[in-house]
């Protein structure tokens, strides 16, 4: 799983004041990796983009549009 690289490089980074995981296929796997790395974990990608200015999708590149729309 990818994103865990991404999650731990936004985590390091001082200019970024919030990361947090949605995954609403996984939401047991969202919650162990956010535990995991100290993030918060976020119900759904409804819910996370109440709290985010930016979004980084890790899914499979043909999850992508779907998801972004």
């Amino acid at each position: 799983m990818h994103s865990r690289s991404y999650l731990a490089a936004l985590r390091g980074r001082d200019y970024i004041s919030w990361v947090g995981l949605a995954d609403e296929r996984n939401p047991g796997l969202a919650s162990e990796l956010a535990l995991q790395l100290g993030l918060a974990h976020v119900a759904s990608a409804a819910g996370l983009l109440e709290r985010v200015d930016a979004v980084i999708i890790t899914s499979a590149n043909v999850e992508h549009l779907p998801m972004a729309l």
